[in-house]
This record gives C-alpha cells, structure tokens and sequence, in this order.
C-alpha cells in the first residue's frame, strides 16, 4: 500500500515536494521496540527542555 504525501518547500525559488520518492514501512518495530523508541525520544525532547530552561543568555562581561 503505497501512498502519496506532499509537503511543498521553496528551494532555490521552485516549489518541490520534498516527500516526493519517500516510503512508508510498515511491520518493521514490533510494539515493544516502538514503544522504546518513543519513549527514548521522550526522554531526549526532556533533556532539552531542562538545558534550556535554565540560563539561556550570556551577561555582557564589564
């Protein structure tokens, strides 16, 4: 079952559909292996907010 997605970018003053020649795989991870995925993928978005909400600017030295 092969679908058609269209996501259309700018590049280089023409339109393309960057998706254009991209498959969809199916049966690949099993549910466990998918939900470790997601899960780590969780874990890295939660890093990244809690680097960034500390100090996120620089004070000019004098």
């Amino acid at each position: 079952m092969k679908k058609d997605y269209v996501c259309i970018k700018r590049i280089n003053r023409r339109l393309v559909n960057i998706l254009d020649g991209l498959e969809l795989h199916v049966g690949v991870f099993n549910s466990l292996e998918q939900k470790e995925i997601v899960q780590f993928i969780y874990d890295l978005q939660q890093r990244r907010k809690n680097e960034l909400g500390e100090h996120t600017y620089s004070e000019p030295k004098k």
